[in-house]
């Protein structure tokens, strides 16, 4: 957040002295305004990135899971040669 705030200063810079007049209470005052507007801005980006990259971790371990599963019913079809349906249907013993 620091280094946007300084590259925001270094763009508004020259701007910001010609509005001024290089007082130093205005521009410390027009920097506090800038931060103040940054600082909720960078709350709200880090919530919607947060929430992105939690979706689509989510998205990876089920699909992750679904494959296990997938290889764990073949697994079973092959060592106990008949289809497997759900968890009540009855197991042969080999």
């Amino acid at each position: 957040m620091l280094i946007v705030f300084e590259f925001l200063n270094l763009l508004l810079h020259p701007f910001l002295e010609r509005v001024t007049h290089h007082l130093p209470v205005l521009m410390l005052l027009a920097l506090v305004a800038i931060a103040a507007l940054l600082a909720p801005l960078h709350h709200k980006v880090e919530k919607w990135a947060t929430a992105k990259l939690v979706e689509k971790n989510k998205k990876i371990r089920l699909a992750a899971a679904k494959k296990q599963l997938r290889n764990w019913r073949k697994k079973m079809m092959k060592v106990y040669k008949q289809p497997l349906t759900g968890f009540s249907t009855a197991v042969r013993v080999v």
